[in-house]
């Protein structure tokens, strides 16, 4: 008995967890002889790899050439939770690159991709795209498409005509009604892309809903995160959370101005939540918003807590910062603890910020039926610096009647009189007479209209309330997060907005180490680039930044701009043979920026290498060798042109006829060589080389006849006339 007890525990034990290793350049799937156990003996594809792991196996990615039109599409009955899962990620040191991957098929597959870049292929590629799969995990990735950067004004979030030419990561249906649920994406940076993080198939949550949780998405062309299930019309999609992502940076491809429609959250689902995220120089349409006809066919949006979000600097030419639309009368629609900052329209407009929260009920705009009475609407604790409008001009004012907006701080419009705002109860409306220094930044201490107040010229953490603001104790005892955006506990008396308590809010100082210094200095990575690497700061608010400068002003060089959480930089096309200087600088998430490092450091200067000789290579001649008077012969090559900045000539003269002498190197294209003998042909080589020197090839040989001004004369009087004129009947 006690051994059939002991080899049923061992059939049933858990196999130990196995390390596989994919090389894509010296592996191979096809060898009987190759297990994937080593790195010296591993296949050569993700889709081969993943086929043959099982319940927790990782899966290592190494160096070499990219993967591309890898695909997973079985699951692996034996890997069926998240405590089996598989992983793929990069092996320890390398930096392998995906530019084509797809997960398909109606599956539940329990695995994780952690730590790996993401590139697409090519214009309008998708580096990641899943067709109807559940239970995956995107960790910590790296994701960034194809930028068409042809225009010049990178500042501009307009019609500047920028090209985004591929997409991000995109979740679409390939089974109709096959729900996928279980999924989080977290701790990604996903950039250059149209949109951020697409979700269009069939949203289900029996099994775990949906996580969308502290990513960075920017630069996009359309919405950062677009939510439009497919099976939101029947408003039974299962549930989303939005939580705690740095949305920003958008860009409109169209003719006009801001004729994209994009949002930092593209919301067209309800059961969602949009909570402690940063959106900031968001699309045309929004921050935030609710479209028009993407909630429950005859109901509208219900089951949306939007909470603790700080949007300012949108893009959108009205100031529409948040976007409601389609608001229900069946089902809950919380708005709460939000700090909204519209875009000015300057002092003498009447709305002053523009419509701000732009609110509809659910038949407002479908025309036909009457609106319905938006009872399930709930506003508290919001600041708003702008107008907030319900139906714009109040002509469906009727559908708005059973709304619940309360203990709300708005800073309104210019005077009290006309329909641009609401007031209940405890909601206070400041008008510009009353303007006072809210944030910490002072943002409305002058009510006057002043480049001071500019809503770029702040960061987030200047949006914290100032120790005396009104806001401060203000909200709503009975409805408030736990939370304010960063996690800071609210009390039984909560501030209004989206920070609790900030008015205490001590700066923890520049990061150290302050001056920054190098971790690894700037050196060259290759003929035209110098990577460096800032020492990781140790202190400071977080996430912190880094910022490299280079301060030679040489040609090719720019700066990084503010990197976050990221102290490496890479600065490309740079000259050959050319030495550029850097310092970096580090700043904390409370805007307390250290000093530079110190520029008389000469590890902050490197030599770009040039190992490349000047082209055309064998060189060339644009104009051969000829007559260029008595006794002389003049010829040019073609321009040379090089990594570096110095390209030098030798021409040699190669028959050894009498007189002729090689140029030595010269920085001229052109050569002329003088005291040749008449009559004689000459022939001639040019060979390139710059400063290093790297010597390219010379030419093939060009020949020219010299003639002697003289010697031609007397031979014209002694006959050679006669020939002349007989023949050309001089």
């Amino acid at each position: 008995m006690k051994k059939s007890i002991l080899l049923i525990l061992l059939f049933t034990l858990p196999l130990p967890a196995t390390t596989y290793y994919v090389d894509p350049v010296d592996g191979n799937d096809d060898a009987p002889t190759v297990d994937g156990l080593s790195e010296g003996n591993a296949w050569s594809t993700i889709t081969y790899a993943y086929a043959n792991a099982g319940a927790g196996d990782t899966i290592y990615l190494m160096d070499g050439a990219v993967f591309d039109g890898e695909t997973i599409q079985n699951e692996n009955p034996a890997v069926n939770s998240w405590a089996n899962k598989i992983t793929i990620t990069k092996n320890p040191g390398d930096d392998p690159i995906i530019q084509g991957l797809l997960l398909t098929r109606e599956n539940h597959l329990y695995l994780e991709i952690n730590d790996v870049k993401f590139r697409p292929l090519a214009d309008g590629d998708t580096a990641l795209e899943i067709a109807s799969v559940s239970a995956l995990r995107f960790i910590n990735l790296d994701y960034q498409g194809i930028w068409n950067t042809d225009y010049s004004d990178l500042n501009e979030k307009d019609s500047s005509g920028y090209d985004a030419l591929s997409s991000g990561i995109s979740f679409r249906d390939s089974i109709v009604g096959a729900l996928v649920e279980d999924v989080t994406i977290q701790d990604c940076n996903i950039n250059s892309v149209v949109t951020g993080i697409s979700i269009a198939c069939y949203v289900g949550d029996t099994n775990g809903g949906w996580t969308i949780k502290d990513n960075e998405v920017h630069r996009t062309a359309e919405s950062q995160i677009k939510l439009s299930p497919d099976n939101s019309a029947t408003g039974d999609n299962g549930a989303i959370l939005v939580d705690g992502n740095h949305l920003h940076d958008y860009y409109s491809f169209y003719t006009g101005v801001d004729m994209s429609h994009a949002s930092g959250v593209s919301i067209r689902a309800s059961n969602v939540t949009v909570q402690n995220n940063f959106i900031h120089a968001t699309g045309s349409t929004a921050g935030i918003t609710a479209y028009f006809g993407g909630g429950e066919d005859g109901v509208g949006y219900s089951d949306l807590l939007i909470q603790n979000n700080l949007v300012y600097d949108n893009a959108n030419t009205f100031g529409y910062a948040v976007r409601l639309y389609d608001i229900s009368d069946t089902g809950s629609v919380i708005f709460r603890n939000n700090t909204i900052i519209g875009w000015e329209l300057g002092p003498t407009d009447p709305r002053y910020y523009g419509t701000v929260v732009h609110i509809n009920p659910y038949g407002y705009r479908a025309g036909g039926d009457p609106p319905v009475d938006c009872s399930g609407l709930e506003l508290y604790n919001n600041v708003v610096v702008g107008l907030v409008s319900f139906d714009d001009s109040q002509d469906a004012e009727s559908g708005l009647g059973s709304y619940t907006e309360n203990y709300n701080y708005f800073y309104s419009a210019r005077n009290p009189a006309g329909n641009y705002y609401t007031s209940h109860d405890n909601t206070v409306i400041i008008t510009v007479a009353d303007y006072n220094s809210f944030f910490t930044s002072g943002f409305f201490v002058d009510p006057n209209y002043v480049a001071a107040m500019h809503r770029e010229d702040l960061n987030w953490d200047e949006y914290t309330l100032d120790a005396s603001s009104p806001a401060i104790n203000f909200g709503d005892p009975n409805n408030f997060p736990v939370t304010d955006i960063n996690g800071v506990d609210r009390d039984g008396s909560p501030d209004a907005g989206c920070y609790e308590d900030t008015g205490l809010f001590v700066p923890s100082g520049p990061p150290e180490p302050n001056p920054a210094t190098w971790a690894s200095v700037p050196a060259a990575d290759g003929n035209n680039a110098i990577s460096m690497v800032a020492t990781t700061a140790t202190s400071g608010a977080s996430p912190r930044s880094y910022f490299f400068q280079e301060i030679t002003g040489n040609p090719g060089a720019t700066n990084s701009g503010w990197l976050v959480s990221d102290a490496n930089y890479t600065d490309s096309g740079l000259d050959g043979n050319t030495t550029y200087t850097y310092q970096c600088q580090i700043r904390g998430n409370d805007a307390c920026t250290g000093v530079w490092s110190n520029t008389t450091d000469s590890n902050g200067s490197a030599l770009t290498t040039d190992t490349n000789a000047p082209v055309p290579n064998p060189a060339t001649f644009s104009t051969p060798p000829e007559i260029y008077g008595s006794g002389s012969l003049t010829m040019t090559a073609t321009t040379g042109s090089d990594d570096g900045p110095t390209v030098e000539y030798f021409f040699v003269e190669t028959s050894g006829g009498p007189g002729a002498t090689n140029s030595g190197w010269q920085s001229s294209a052109t050569h002329i060589d003088y005291g040749l003998s008449h009559n004689v042909s000459y022939t001639y080589t040019v060979q390139l080389r710059d400063a290093v020197p790297n010597t390219g090839t010379a030419s093939s040989g060009s020949s020219a006849i010299a003639r002697i001004e003289g010697v031609f004369r007397d031979r014209w009087k002694s006959g050679y006339r006669k020939v002349y004129r007989s023949r050309y009947r001089y």
